[in-house]
């Protein structure tokens, strides 16, 4: 038998390798063609002609670098991964290479993310950079490209594919479009949608319903918080130790569904000003990312641009905390090249973010809430562990929601709340008040009974599908 050698080096390579051993090139072969369900998303940069004949080829190359920049730090903040560039455009995955629970919710929140940043990126004030996007989920078939190691590329082929550069093709500068697998998948609290029409595609042999989408400014919403009444008087017994000076830590529980994070916001949202709440949020492709999910508290604290050249950035943070936590936090966000040795850089990043969490929370009365705690990382976790200690003698109140399998945030001292599934009739409350005009059928109900079990986000997601099912062409 020949041995295998590297296309690259000519170096030997061992059996089950996926990268060259002497220089470190990807194997031919190391990703094999299958077929993964995933979400794609097209960007592309509408009128880059005229813009780089008002500017100059040499601003309009460091203004498409700072564009591929933006494009690369949103798509890696939604767990996504830049397939390649095209010149002004841009083409990504969500769900590959690692699997997402709603890859789709991922996909569209980098798009607007991408439409609204790069807004801020134009040559002047008066001159913005306007990008369109399109976003298309499904089965594809996803592999290697290229044979040899100069040209590797990831390449994913089928409908979903020319699904989403046929919704981008269809779109105005400044917005996003998708199609409805997609707009079935996005929670309308987050996201706002406009129907554009049925359009037919080259390549689909039936039209397809199209959706612009943006941020939910006025999310719908229950008309009141039904249920749960027993959690909230537990809430609420700890809120008046809060507010009588004490630290107290609480841990709702529940699987995902159960309605955890709806619980703390009514919770929250009769209890607190908005300005003593501070958030934080545990996700699943970044549970092994050191204290990322503190980043973008600090950058909204300190009020950073991401946009914004890194200079700027440091200057901003320089500006908003003093000397060691501003380096600290500089560590933390990227914005300083400095070499450390990775211990002392951990040690600077913990003690300015204590320092940070403790000087925002001061005196006054305050509120940390920790959502998807299941998903925090081991440093992240580590910090909040010790802020009941370092912040005793204050009004505080550590709020976490997590998972069953998830670790406990603050095991022994924190008051837990299980949430069990929804009884009968605070589910019919529910129901009634998604549909106080009573549109579905009796049957209809008693159906999204059953099918939701007791599990409140499938209740309403069910019951609000129903209501918005458009009627069958027979119907009258």
């Amino acid at each position: 038998m020949m041995e295998r050698v590297c296309d690259a080096c000519q170096g030997p390579i061992p059996d089950g390798a996926r990268f060259c051993p002497e220089c470190g090139t990807r194997l031919v072969g190391a990703s094999p063609v299958r077929s993964r369900f995933m979400s794609v998303l097209f960007v592309d940069l509408a009128g880059s002609t005229a813009l780089t004949e008002a500017i100059g080829d040499e601003a309009m190359f460091a203004l498409l670098a700072r564009f591929q920049d933006l494009c690369r730090s949103v798509v890696a903040e939604e767990g996504g991964y830049v397939a390649k560039f095209m010149g002004d455009g841009m083409l990504a995955y969500f769900g590959f290479p690692g699997a997402m629970k709603n890859s789709a919710a991922s996909a569209a929140a980098a798009a607007l993310a991408i439409v609204e940043r790069s807004a801020r990126l134009g040559p002047d004030d008066n001159t913005p950079m306007l990008v369109s996007a399109g976003v298309a989920t499904g089965w594809v078939v996803v592999g290697d490209a290229h044979a040899g190691p100069a040209a590797r590329e990831t390449l994913a082929i089928g409908g979903t594919v020319n699904m989403a550069a046929r919704l981008l093709a269809t779109t105005d500068p400044g917005s996003v479009a998708v199609g409805d697998d997609v707009c079935r998948k996005l929670d309308p609290a987050v996201f706002a949608r406009d129907f554009l029409g049925l359009r037919q595609f080259k390549g689909f042999a039936h039209p397809v319903a199209a959706w612009a989408i943006s941020r939910a400014h006025h999310p719908p919403s229950l008309p009141d918080f039904v249920g749960r009444a027993a959690a909230l008087a537990r809430l609420d017994a700890v809120w008046a130790d809060v507010k009588a000076g004490n630290v107290r830590t609480v841990e709702l529980l529940a699987p995902g569904g159960y309605g955890k994070t709806t619980l703390a916001h009514h919770f929250l949202t009769g209890a607190a000003n908005d300005h003593e709440v501070l958030e934080l949020r545990g996700q699943s492709h970044r549970r092994e990312q050191s204290l990322a999910c503190l980043k973008p508290l600090v950058a909204a604290l300190a009020g950073l641009d991401p946009a914004a050249p890194a200079e700027d950035q440091r200057r901003c943070l320089s500006d908003f905390a003093d000397g060691p936590v501003a380096d600290g936090l500089a560590l933390l966000l990227g914005l300083d090249p400095t070499p450390v040795a990775p211990l002392i850089r951990q040690d600077r990043i913990r003690r300015a973010l204590m320092g940070l969490l403790q000087s925002t929370i001061g005196p006054g009365r305050m509120v940390l809430f920790v959502e998807d705690a299941h998903w925090i990382d081991p440093e992240t976790r580590a910090l909040l562990a010790a802020l009941p200690g370092a912040l005793a003698g204050q009004a505080v109140l550590l709020i976490a929601t997590r998972r069953p399998e998830g670790e406990a945030l603050w095991p022994d001292a924190a008051t837990v709340i299980d949430l069990v599934a929804m009884p009968d009739d605070e589910a019919g409350a529910m129901l009634a008040a998604l549909d106080p005009a009573g549109q579905l059928a009796p049957a209809t109900r008693e159906g999204i009974f059953a099918r939701a079990n007791g599990v409140p986000l499938y209740l309403e997601h069910i019951a609000r599908a129903m209501l918005e099912r458009p009627p069958s062409p027979g119907a009258r």
